[in-house]
């Protein structure tokens, strides 16, 4: 009877665990297509397919995931989902996931193009030399108007303000 009640708890435990994998996002790591590192805590992964992506967010920053050309995704019961459990492992560490959200094509394009955005700062000079991010190009507000037409020939790039 010992056995049997054993058996009984294993069975509905895994039942519990499936159930509530089932209402998380996530994808077969046999099934990943191709993903793209965002920054060093979030990453698109297309799974099976490119007009499947999934928006990977890290609980730590995993400094050299920008550079890496291959991950190796550990995951539980051959499906990557958001739990500690699972992580991507890159050369230099492991980076487990905090999060998976399944999101669409057109968010997805979105995300990889603000990667390559153009972000102008429209404070004043002073302003500008106490600091700004490195990759702004700083163009005062009230000049914004005359200079816009010199940003604007990046015509397939997003603008930030």
């Amino acid at each position: 009877m010992k056995k049997f009640l054993i058996l009984i708890i294993i069975f509905l435990s895994s039942l519990v665990l499936a159930e509530e994998n089932k209402s998380k996002d996530c994808f077969r790591v046999q099934d990943i297509s191709g993903w793209h590192a965002l920054d060093d805590k979030r990453l698109i992964v297309w799974s099976p397919t490119q007009s499947r992506p999934f928006l990977v967010t890290l609980m730590n920053r995993c400094p050299s995931l920008i550079f890496e050309h291959s991950l190796v995704f550990k995951s539980t019961l051959s499906r990557t989902c958001s739990n500690t459990r699972d992580a991507i492992y890159t050369e230099d560490m492991p980076c487990h996931i905090k999060s998976i959200q399944r999101i669409d094509k057109e968010k997805a394009k979105i995300l990889v193009s603000a990667k390559k955005a153009i972000v102008i700062d429209v404070r004043s000079f002073e302003e500008w030399r106490e600091g700004h991010l490195s990759n702004a190009k700083h163009i005062e507000l009230m000049q914004l108007e005359k200079e816009i037409k010199d940003v604007s020939s990046y015509k397939k790039q997003t603008i930030f303000l």
